[in-house]
């Protein structure tokens, strides 16, 4: 039987590519033209194309009702039978008996069946069949001749298509079987082959292929056939797709200050579109060929608030969707100043819970900064300027469908280097030049580091003065450099830099030795651009606790270190020992990793004070003296 069903296929399918071709230039309604003995009666079907089990909708006019209206029609599914209907060798299947309403009209549904069984009994196959209609007179005669036909191409085979309705660019999901054995599929789209992006290109052994990604192609409204080719074997199987219309508008949410376009895909073929923003039309034309049409609305057309968007077409088509449009702005408190000053960046009607970035002119991206907009779209935040030239210099501010651009200005004229930013910090030491123009000649020039004064200069005859200094000893991030001459004042931006010192690695005492209660620390240098510090730590026990730490040495300026005399340890068994652990801080007060903890023990001896020591020396002196003379009186006896 299915080589007979393949033949049948290939037999019809002249047939059922000309239907395909009629589906994509005409309506999904279709309006079968009537046989030659219609009396005015008309039927429509919603579809002319689809699958075995697939529901049909029909509705019919200027049929006779009888008197009194009684009458019913037979829904006919079967191969072309001509002008009238022979029942006992006619290949077809009743598929509804529907009563007619009293002014001679109709609508119902009908599945397509899978078995003709009403005279010579068939199974359907691929193809091109009819839907046809005869009248049902009470109590049991049914008529001969046929009222209205339309034709109905059927799309047989083992696939399946998931999902089965859905918008142009819908991904859809084929799977299949009872093909050739690994041989190549080709998917179509109506008539044109579609590519596979994702899953099986190919059959299995047996036949089979799953979950073969396509994309739905720009078409228009109503049923489009999907087939399966088997590229050796030929065998072809079909389902159909429901295009529906959908709507899109970008930005998404949309801005006052924007431009704004409206498109639509999947509506009817070369109808005419209106759309609509709050039932107020903006848009009329005419979709193209693949019901889709594109309408850019110039920046303005809007005020803030939320729309529904509504696009209908005359064949009925339609399309709805919620959106918004934002009002979006920036400001920048102050929008102007000296290098090092501190602004905040903020901004309103940007796309809700989305991160805005903040990008400056003449930076790389490393220096942009980022903020997350909060449930309405707002946002505030801070950055240090970090350039040194006077000017103009944009801010860019996006959330990526949104961008506003604000300038802010530098006004003053004076200069650093060099210049800092977080990408690219200075160093504790580094060497900081500052100059300035427009300064009383003569006058001195105070420079001062977050507040504190680091250099002193003379202004040159022209009005200008060049000043360098170290980087002090300061923590990581943003300080202000200030330069003043009593009258004038320049202020400079300036970033530390905040990476912390490698972990060192100890030396002495060994790890389980025994250490003098003076113990002397040996570890290894660290070097760091700031330079550094060491903080030792002792304690009687692994985890360091506060409690447990019986000395913590800050500022070491060497890599050892010996326990003075007003610190001297206790002495401890190896089974209850001191551990012990470094590590560097560098002068921008970044703490490097601790060492790896190591543990050593003290052992028992005189460990009193000097005074103690005197006192007994002088008794056990006192002591000898008395025994010496008792001893030599009792010899004199003798």
């Amino acid at each position: 039987m299915e080589e007979g069903i393949a033949g049948r296929c290939m037999k019809h399918l002249k047939q059922y590519i000309a239907c395909l071709s009629a589906v994509i230039l005409t309506s999904a309604v279709i309006i079968s033209p009537a046989p030659v003995n219609a009396a005015g009666e008309i039927i429509n079907l919603n579809v002319n194309i689809g699958s075995i089990g697939q529901e049909v909708l029909i509705n019919g006019s200027g049929f006779d009702p009888g008197s009194p209206a009684d009458r019913s029609v037979n829904i006919i599914f079967g191969k072309y039978p001509g002008t009238v209907v022979n029942y006992s060798v006619g290949i077809y299947e009743i598929v509804k008996v529907q009563p007619l309403n009293a002014d001679g009209t109709f609508s119902t549904s009908f599945n397509v069946p899978q078995v003709l069984s009403g005279g010579v009994i068939e199974e359907v196959t691929q193809g091109t069949y009819y839907v046809y209609l005869t009248y049902h007179i009470p109590p049991s005669t049914n008529t001969l001749t046929i009222l209205q036909i339309a034709a109905f191409n059927v799309l047989a085979g083992e696939i399946s298509i998931t999902p089965e309705r859905g918008s142009p660019g819908t991904e859809l999901s084929i799977s299949g079987q009872e093909f050739g054995a690994s041989e190549e599929i080709i998917i179509k789209y109506d008539e044109v082959a579609i590519p596979i992006f994702q899953g099986d290109r190919s059959t299995d052994g047996t036949g089979s292929f799953q979950n073969t990604r396509i994309l739905v192609p720009p078409s228009a409204a109503g049923v489009h056939a999907v087939t399966v080719i088997g590229k050796t074997s030929s065998h072809q199987a079909g389902r159909t797709f429901t295009v529906e219309p959908a709507l899109n508008i970008q930005p998404s949410p949309g801005a006052a200050s924007s431009t704004i376009t409206v498109s639509g895909t999947g509506f009817g073929a070369g109808t005419n579109i209106n759309v609509t923003f709050n039932n107020q039309s903006i848009f009329s034309g005419t979709t193209d060929g693949n019901g889709s049409f594109v309408k850019s609305l110039p920046a303005g057309t809007f005020t803030e608030g939320t729309y529904l968007v509504n696009a209908g077409d005359s064949a009925g088509n339609s399309a709805q969707i919620s959106y918004n449009i934002l009002d979006a702005s920036v400001t920048l408190k102050p929008s102007a100043g000296s290098p090092g000053w501190e602004v905040t960046v903020s901004g309103v009607g940007f796309r809700p819970n989305k991160t805005i970035t903040i990008e400056f002119e003449g930076l790389s991206s490393d220096n942009d900064i980022s903020v997350k907009s909060d449930g309405e779209g707002n946002f505030s935040t801070t950055f240090t300027v970090p350039w040194g030239k006077i000017g103009n210099w944009e801010v860019e501010v996006s959330d990526d469908h949104t961008t506003k651009i604000v300038e802010f200005e530098v006004n003053t004229s004076g200069n650093i280097y060099p210049i800092t930013n977080t990408s690219l910090p200075g160093y504790v030491g580094t060497g900081i030049a500052v100059a300035g123009t427009d300064f009383i000649a003569g006058r001195t020039v105070s420079v001062t580091y977050s507040g504190t004064q680091v250099a002193t200069g003379t202004v040159e005859s022209d009005g200008t003065f060049n000043i360098s200094f170290p980087a002090p000893s300061s923590s990581s991030g943003p300080h202000i450099i200030e330069a003043t001459d009593g009258t004038n004042i320049i202020r400079y931006g300036y970033v530390m830099e905040n990476s912390p010192p490698p972990k060192t690695q100890i030396l002495l005492p060994e790890s389980g030795t025994k250490a003098d209660a003076e113990a002397f620390f040996d570890w290894e240098d660290v070097n760091d651009p700031s330079s550094v510090t060491y903080t030792l730590q002792i304690a009687t026990d692994s985890s360091f606790s506060e409690s447990y730490i019986i000395l913590e040495q800050e500022k070491i300026d060497a890599s050892e270190f010996t326990i003075p005399p007003q610190n001297k340890l206790n002495a401890v068994t190896p089974e209850a020992p001191y551990y012990w652990r470094v590590r560097a801080v560098d002068k921008a007060f970044n703490e490097g990793e601790w060492s790896e903890s190591s543990t050593f023990h003290v052992g028992f001896g005189l460990n009193m004070p000097q005074s103690v020591i005197y006192i007994i020396i002088v008794g056990a002196a006192l002591l000898l003296a008395v025994f010496t003379f008792w001893l030599g009186r009792k010899t004199a006896y003798y």
